[in-house]
């Protein structure tokens, strides 16, 4: 009962901040997911999700990679959810995830998810064993430091 209030209060602010897009000039990926996880902290391990969730991560280059793997999974006619706005830090993805989630079944509707994600969320935002591939575009030196 729990996940499917969080999903339905996830769907209702980004609906309602895509009413108000035109006003504030912002898309509402981050605040849905910000909420959510007020409401159900571990909301991503309730989800049922597709056999496939991809990652893309590194320093540049996250975001062509996933816009031309969306295209070729769109092409061969895979019903994909990613986040094609570039919104990669974890409550974006909190947020990306509910949105296409059945709030009643708990069920991504997709054949894959398909994510950009700032290699430091990856860790926090799921959990050991849903993620079933992970791209790496680049390391820069100053990464490693940086994030331990």
């Amino acid at each position: 009962m729990k996940a499917t209030i969080t999903i339905l209060v996830c769907k209702f602010v980004a609906f309602g901040c895509k009413i108000l897009k035109n006003i504030f000039h912002k898309d509402g990926s981050v605040l849905p997911g910000k909420i959510a996880r007020k409401f159900d902290k571990d909301i991503l391990s309730k989800i049922k999700y597709p056999k496939y969730v991809v990652v893309v991560t590194g320093s540049s280059g996250k975001g062509s990679t996933v816009n031309m793997l969306a295209h070729i999974l769109k092409v061969n006619n895979k019903k994909i959810v990613y986040n094609s706005n570039g919104s990669n830090v974890n409550t974006a993805i909190i947020t990306t995830v509910l949105k296409n989630t059945n709030p009643f079944s708990h069920k991504l509707d997709a054949d894959v998810l398909l994510l950009e994600m700032d290699e430091r969320y990856i860790v926090n935002t799921f959990k050991k064993g849903i993620i079933t591939h992970m791209l790496i575009t680049n390391v820069t030196r100053d990464q490693p430091a940086r994030n331990y």
